[in-house]
């Protein structure tokens, strides 16, 4: 378990720790890890013309995220994020940015995802994978470090060895049921 600055306590675990708990008591618990990173997105513009280029704080979460945060919703509709893998949940903030005073229901992003270390090692580039704002959200939560960003789920989950499992994620943890104590 580790705190920063604000005081608030996260703690990190592995992929592999993650998928076998989640396994185990995806039944008692809501579970979400985050993989906050930064891109360059790019807003397809209508006719022939070049996408427009942001950079952003993006990050891909676990369906569960929507369940522990309880965001507000400022528009749209949040119900289809954790069965479809192009959809996106994007702070206030960020939609503002990107979008100004347009609203970003329905609209497309391109978002420039890096290959894992070990394949960008070996020369792999960057995937473009595109994504369409299903809800604008109010994500401001003084109990987390979740910043302003663009939120998109991750659905696959791999099979994975323990010796696989490098990089580790801010994991968040909430009981679906009152917990009693015996």
């Amino acid at each position: 378990v580790r705190s920063n600055p604000n005081g608030t306590l996260f703690d990190l675990m592995g992929d592999f720790d993650f998928q076998q708990v989640r396994e185990q008591l995806v039944a008692q618990l809501w579970m979400t890890q985050i993989e906050f990173s930064q891109s360059s997105v790019g807003i397809p513009v209508s006719g022939n013309g070049s996408p427009v280029s942001h950079r952003i704080n993006i990050s891909k979460v676990d369906p569960d995220f929507l369940s522990i945060f309880q965001p507000k919703v400022i528009s749209g509709d949040t119900n289809d994020f954790s069965k479809n893998p192009n959809s996106a949940v994007i702070s206030q903030t960020v939609a503002k940015k990107l979008f100004g005073n347009e609203n970003p229901i329905g609209k497309v992003v391109l978002l420039s995802l890096e290959p894992p270390i070990e394949k960008k090692q070996a020369g792999v580039l960057p995937e473009i994978f595109s994504v369409t704002i299903i809800a604008v959200v109010d994500i401001d939560s003084p109990r987390s470090n979740i910043t302003p960003a663009l939120f998109f789920p991750k659905l696959d989950y791999p099979v994975m060895q323990r010796e696989q499992a490098r990089f580790m994620r801010d994991t968040y943890i909430k009981p679906k049921h009152a917990m009693t104590s015996a």
